[in-house]
């Protein structure tokens, strides 16, 4: 890189200058490396991403070995993640998306969910109209089996995918009921419940957002309960503990605490143990 060359040459080139030279160079001269003379982190990191991925991606190379380039951290793991979806979209090569993603640390299981969820929404569409959520469990359990053994136990697949299954087809239900997902076996019931609760607990929480009096006066008592916001249009539900849990956090979360979002606690009452299929075989 002539620029970069010269500005050193110079002495003493500011980080700004050294990143706007790696920015301004012809594209085939860019390489990782190039920024490594840039000491500023956040810059640095900037730099190394566009090289390794950016200009990897328009050049046609192989972006894992670039990415590897990339200093340990958020931007390399970040590289990982965009490198797994762009060859999603240039190869439909998943099995090598996915080992990207892999290898993509804390962004892993947004980076898996991006792969397999395609598959899932298909099997989802397919089963939507009749509600058979045994055959849809069936069609998905290969789909499982091989994910997880691309992503492995560090992701969160094992408990996200059975939610995004199910809940693809409680999302546009007008009542939520529970007693749906009895024929399951009892693992894969437990999943169904907690993708249903999932959806319900977004519903509340989209209410807190724009109607926060709707959810916050709408019972006379202290304790809201299932069957007392039934009259509002998006949360008709069949009464469930799971619910009413769910709902008693919510208001405790928004109305009495006055915090914004999800409760953290939501989050632990939609935990599921195991998983519904044996992938060993």
């Amino acid at each position: 890189m002539a620029g970069l060359a010269l500005l050193v040459a110079c002495g003493g080139p500011s980080d700004t200058s050294l990143h706007a030279a790696v920015l301004a160079a012809d594209l085939e001269s860019v390489e990782v490396a190039d920024c490594g003379t840039i000491r500023h982190e956040e810059l640095r990191g900037e730099c190394q991403l566009y090289a390794a991925f950016t200009v990897g991606s328009r050049r046609g190379e192989e972006l894992g070995p670039r990415c590897d380039a990339v200093d340990e951290g958020v931007w390399r793991d970040e590289c990982y993640f965009l490198a797994a979806e762009d060859l999603r979209r240039r190869q439909r090569d998943f099995a090598a998306a996915g080992a990207l993603c892999a290898r993509s640390s804390r962004f892993v299981d947004d980076c898996g969910q991006h792969l397999w969820q395609s598959p899932v929404k298909v099997i989802v569409d397919r089963h939507l109209a009749t509600g058979d959520l045994e055959s849809a469990l069936a069609e998905a359990t290969p789909v499982y089996c091989e994910w997880e053994t691309i992503l492995g136990e560090d992701s969160d697949i094992a408990s996200r995918f059975w939610r995004k299954l199910f809940g693809g087809f409680f999302e546009h239900t007008r009542v939520l009921d529970t007693e749906r997902c009895a024929p399951l076996d009892d693992v894969a019931e437990a999943h169904c419940r907690a993708a249903v609760a999932q959806v319900y607990l977004r519903r509340l929480h989209m209410l807190s957002v724009a109607e926060p009096d709707l959810l916050c006066k709408s019972t006379a008592s202290n304790k809201p309960s299932v069957e007392a916001l039934r009259r509002l249009p998006n949360l008709q539900a069949e009464p469930d503990p799971l619910l009413q849990s769910l709902l008693e956090e919510q208001h405790r979360w928004a109305c009495e605490l006055g915090e914004g979002g999800l409760p953290p606690m939501g989050a632990e009452l939609l935990e599921v143990e195991g998983t519904p299929v044996d992938c060993s075989g």
